[in-house]
């Protein structure tokens, strides 16, 4: 579909330029546009540079977009490319790609590449005269200037480069009479905005990538980064000798980060290494508008500051268009159209869609999202605008309008967390999370606290869910003290979420606290639905202190009320739940009964997150019971639901229930990496419950591996968690897996104690071992007893059976350091 001008060779010399080397071809491809012929591809180097050119001399050098220089070579040499617009916001860098792209193609365009900056224009009508100013054409007589600019280029050759556009629009009808008239004229044009032409093609210039701040690569990968080699290169001009190292290069990249990739502003950045050093200045950023001055005196001054960058673009609004830009600062992390209607207009006064175009068109706005029309602002655009909004005496009013509507859409949300739109309306929250941040923020500063708990409580499912616990119970916390003495309902609710995000983060005192209270104002309540809902956060606590038989009561007394309430989902819930302590102690058939039975009634109820978490847990129950083949195929689909809907605690449980199965075939590499997946998981949840566990588990299998001093590092962890939080229901099986280190380490006696200390544990508890722990346990004694002959043994065993949960840590923790050297590792 590509149109061919005239071409005037040979379909033999055609023939002959297909089998010509690419820098053959190259030069090829410049006699043919000389000659009028088709373009069909951009040139491979910078060395077609035409005599014609005549561009401004860059005072840098150039960094990266390798690829978006390619991009626009590429789009250049296209027949139906004639017009091509450079987009993006102001200090992105349109106008270093577009001058660095047409080094390349000057032998395309015989009759020169001819540069015209626009931006100290301010009057439309003059862009005729600045061409003809450039390229030296003089008004004659009356004739208007236009047509002998038609004239004169109507039988040329020729690429104009007009930098910024944006502030000009109306003469994009000048344009479009050139390009109709002046059939080998193309055209490139840097702005803000684009043009609406016909004929126009649009490529929209990026920020430059940036890494990850939390997950950083390696020092050399990190250096490849466009954004890294621009601050750094910058910070070298101003501070001779300054290089990245591996102490400044996070400070460094978070930079980048918090800049968003903009050259403007990282250059701005580095031009302060002279005053602050990388870590410094990153504090210092958290007033970027104002810290990032000082561009040079010889760059336009809309490019000296950041601000005066955005300043510029805000200036060619319409008053409307800058109202609703500062209006729009209200929302965080972006927004849809219903929300902007809502939020900004609830009457219905401007046709909104129409301005918030025009705002993207100007690159203030971004239009973002495939499924859903939505749009957000970059941060230090946002950052402008809210210096803008918080000049208005209405900002209150929209600001409430905001929580209000995030507000009804949460608890929209929330009762659709346990249905067939589970994961919809997961992803729709965290879409909107920083929307709901703002809401919360704005309704506990404004004096509000009853919705800010309101709201609060009905997040305390997603943030669950989604692994945002800690954040969760923060904010729980801070309403729940700022609206004591408000509404009795509000408050039960609150403190029973509380408890429940508590439980999980394993803080079991405080959540018994927050659970029993809620529990009791819900009776005064006489709300028999969320007693049933509160007793079975109280039979997780008690789970997880491995009271099991007060946790089958509490979980028992709410799978009563739930049935009698009809309220299928706890219902279903309580029966996983008694599985689980089914399964702690030793019933397997029983706990998979339970667990089966609870997975029946949550799949017509699409209830995909505890589905997926109970077959996790079934699974387990199945290796024990020695279906391995049925236990391996209900933990991968655990994990397929876990994943679908976002459920981190699910698929933490199906990614360990299949370590314990490659564990269980020897498979000890497959092993060790699910349960590093797994405790991944665990820590985006903000969860410890299970950690001690999966550590001691991941320890076990490092052992098999032979890495001693991995699996030592592994299991201080473990029992610095079962120190610090008290999570003692896994307590048992990491003292074993301990005591099974110490053999290899020469100190027999002390594992010997752990073991005893492990055995009285469980008595007192009703703790059992599973078929496999008591083999893989009855074999590793065998080992001691020999070490140490029976007498030995027998005493070292019963001392740790009198030792307190506390000496038992302490003597752990003081086994679990690396050695030297081990036999093993020595070859």
């Amino acid at each position: 579909g590509i149109k061919q001008r005239p071409f005037p060779h040979t379909v033999q010399r055609l023939v002959q330029a297909l089998a010509m080397t690419e820098e053959d071809a190259s030069r090829f491809r410049g006699a043919a546009r000389r000659s009028g012929g088709a373009r069909n591809e951009g040139p491979t180097s910078d060395e077609l540079v035409s005599s014609a050119i005549s561009l401004p001399i860059q005072p840098t050098s150039f960094i990266g977009r390798q690829q978006e220089v390619r991009d626009v070579r590429r789009l250049l040499s296209r027949e139906a490319v004639r017009l091509l617009t450079l987009s993006g916001p102001g200090g992105v860098g349109k106008t270093r790609l577009a001058l660095k792209a047409v080094e390349g193609v000057g032998d395309w365009f015989p009759d020169g590449i001819v540069f015209v900056s626009l931006a100290a224009l301010v009057d439309p009508e003059l862009v005729p005269g600045a061409i003809a100013t450039v390229l030296g054409i003089k008004e004659a007589g009356g004739e208007p200037i236009l047509e002998r600019l038609i004239v004169r280029l109507r039988e040329k050759r020729l690429l104009l480069l007009f930098d910024n556009f944006e502030h000009l629009l109306p003469a994009a009808d000048s344009v479009s009479r050139l390009l109709a008239a002046c059939p080998d004229l193309d055209i490139l044009v840097t702005s803000r905005a684009v043009l609406h032409l016909a004929a126009e093609h649009e490529y929209p210039v990026a920020p430059l990538a940036v890494p990850t701040p939390r997950h950083l690569p390696e020092m050399e990968l990190l250096s490849r980064y466009d954004a890294i080699q621009l601050f750094v290169q910058r910070a070298e001009a101003v501070t001779p000798g300054f290089a990245m190292t591996e102490e400044n290069a996070p400070p460094i990249a978070e930079i980048c980060f918090r800049l968003e990739g903009l050259p403007l502003a990282i250059e701005l950045a580095a031009a302060r290494i002279r005053l602050f050093p990388p870590g410094p200045l990153l504090v210092h950023l958290a007033d970027r508008l104002h810290l990032l001055t000082g561009g040079p005196r010889d760059a336009p001054a809309r490019q000296q500051t950041l601000r005066n960058t955005i300043d510029w673009s805000y200036r060619l609004l319409t008053r409307t268009e800058q109202d609703l830009f500062a209006g729009l600062s209200v929302f965080a992390g972006g927004c849809n159209f219903d929300a902007v209607e809502t939020v900004c207009d609830p009457e219905g006064g401007p046709d909104y869609l129409d301005m918030l175009g025009r705002l993207v068109d100007q690159n203030l706005l971004r239009q973002v999202g495939k499924e859903e029309l939505r749009f957000s602002m970059l941060e230090f655009i946002r950052e402008y605008a809210i210096e803008r909004f918080e000049e208005r005496t209405d900002q209150g009013i929209i600001r409430s309008r905001h929580a209000a509507y995030f507000l009804a859409l949460a608890e929209t949300a929330e009762p659709k967390l346990a249905g067939p739109d589970q994961a919809d309306s997961l992803d729709r929250l965290e879409a909107e999370h920083d929307n709901l941040r703002a809401a919360l923020r704005f309704l506990l500063d404004s004096g509000r606290p009853d919705l800010a708990l309101r709201l609060a409580t009905t997040l305390a499912g997603f943030w669950r869910m989604r692994g945002y616990g800690s954040e969760g119970r923060a904010w729980l916390e801070e309403a729940l003290h700022a609206s004591d003495g408000g509404s009795t309902a509000e408050r039960a609710r609150g403190l029973a979420a509380c408890a429940q995000l508590l439980w999980e983060l394993a803080e079991l005192e405080l959540a018994e606290a927050r659970a029993a209270e809620a529990l009791n104002l819900f009776r005064e309540l006489g709300d028999q639905a969320r007693i049933a809902s509160c007793l079975k956060v109280l039979g997780n606590i008690a789970f997880s202190r491995a009271r099991y038989t007060r946790g089958q009561e509490l979980y028992e007394e709410s799978l009563v009320i739930s049935q009698e309430l009809g309220m299928e989902t706890d219902a279903a819930t309580a029966l996983g739940n008694l599985g689980l302590v089914a399964h702690m102690l030793g019933d397997y058939k029983r706990a998979a009964a339970l667990l089966q039975e609870s997975i029946e009634r949550l799949r017509p109820l699409v209830n995909e997150a505890h589905t997926a978490y109970f077959l996790a847990c079934l699974s387990r129950d199945l290796r024990e019971l020695g279906e391995l083949e049925h236990s391996e195929k209900t933990a991968l689909e655990a994990l397929t639901l876990g994943r679908k809907v976002g459920w981190h605690q699910a698929t933490c449980a199906a990614l360990w229930s299949l370590g314990e199965l490659a564990f269980a075939r020897a498979e000890y590499k497959e092993a060790a990496a699910l349960y590093d997946e797994a405790l991944a998981e665990l820590g985006v949840l903000g969860s410890v419950s299970f950690a001690p566990f999966l550590l001691s588990r991941l320890g076990e299998v490092t052992i098999h591996l032979g890495d001693i001093r991995r699996a030592c590092a592994v299991l201080r962890e473990a029992v610095e968690l079962a120190q610090t939080h008290r999570a003692h229901i896994f307590l048992p099986s990491t003292l074993e897996v301990v005591a099974w280190l110490l053999t290899h380490v020469g100190e027999p006696a002390r594992a010997t104690r752990l073991f005893g200390g492990a055995a009285a544990l469980r008595r007192e508890e009703g703790w059992q071992l599973s078929p496999t722990e008591h083999v893989r346990n009855r074999e590793r004694k065998a080992v001691l007893r020999a070490q140490l002959g029976e007498a030995v043994y027998v005493s070292q065993w019963r001392r740790g059976r009198r030792m307190s949960r506390s000496d038992l840590l302490d003597d752990a923790m003081a086994g679990v350091h690396p050695p030297t050297m081990h036999p093993s590792e020595a070859g």
